[in-house]
């Protein structure tokens, strides 16, 4: 495998575009936290990714990026993802207005959105540079802050804290992000209408 470039970074590390053996490509996420921070927060930031690919693994690719394959024991640990064709952030800054393919793309994260909530997840991290194209369907990225089923999870957050995207975290989630439930990603889901 041979990376090419560099296609996005976040809080918990970055997607390149990678060469694969076979001649395909893909994104590759690398566990690869931005901030300094000692050894307790890196490893429950560890465990977060870890249960970002646990978690996405299991789901249905119609509404979230199928992982390729995952190699959760390598230092930094990683996973594969198809390459996408563009994300809900680009749509919505090249588009003039509300577009057809803006009303798609809406709709297809409120269907992700809904198989996610009956499942019993909740997102907690909905914005437009996480809701992907792939293969012609909108489908949600970076599980990273998911809140999995009740008995599926150890607390990874300490009571009154607050994460997320500030322009699209409900305000109960910036105070206390561990007990917040579905409403808070239909609150995202507002911010990106506004968008």
């Amino acid at each position: 495998m041979r990376t090419l470039r560099e296609l996005a970074r976040g809080g918990f590390g970055r997607v390149d575009l990678v060469a694969l053996d076979s001649g395909r490509q893909a994104a590759r996420k690398v566990f690869e936290p931005s901030l300094p921070m000692g050894q307790a927060e890196r490893a429950k930031l560890l465990q977060r990714f870890q249960r970002e690919v646990r978690v996405q693994g299991q789901l249905s690719a119609d509404f979230v990026v199928p992982i390729l394959s995952a190699d959760l024991d390598s230092d930094p640990p990683s996973y594969l993802m198809p390459v996408a064709e563009r994300t809900l952030q680009d749509e919505i800054a090249q588009s003039q207005g509300l577009t057809v393919a803006l009303r798609t793309a809406l709709a297809d994260v409120l269907n992700c959105l809904e198989y996610l909530h009956e499942l019993g997840f909740v997102h907690r991290d909905l914005k437009p540079s996480n809701v992907l194209r792939i293969d012609g369907r909108w489908v949600l990225a970076d599980f990273g802050l998911v809140l999995p089923l009740a008995g599926q999870t150890t607390k990874l957050t300490a009571t009154a804290s607050g994460w997320g995207t500030p322009l699209y975290c409900a305000p109960e989630q910036m105070v206390e992000f561990r007990d917040v439930g579905p409403p808070a990603d239909i609150y995202s889901f507002g911010c990106i209408l506004h968008d």
